[in-house]
């Protein structure tokens, strides 16, 4: 089974979503329209960093790599195809 995570949002009268998938040892995320990847690898977090992260300071590093990924495409640091 494959776990995601995701998070829908508008750019440019485009409809997007940043989607997390869980692999083998961390989350990779990409950057999707319409269920079709247009960016792939633009962030990943190790589980050992997601659990560190959750022990040591309260937070879910996967959702705010997320938040981060999108506030890029969003000031347009991040260009899509």
């Amino acid at each position: 089974m494959t776990l995601f995570m995701n998070r829908h949002f508008s750019h440019e009268g485009r409809s997007l979503e940043v989607r997390a998938e869980l692999l083998v040892h961390a989350w990779h995320v990409g950057i999707f329209e319409d269920g079709v990847p247009l960016i792939g690898g633009v962030a990943r977090c190790s589980r050992r960093d997601i659990e560190s992260a959750r022990r040591k300071r309260g937070i879910d590093l996967v959702e705010q790599t997320m938040m981060r990924v999108q506030s890029k495409v969003e000031a347009g640091e991040l260009r899509l195809p």
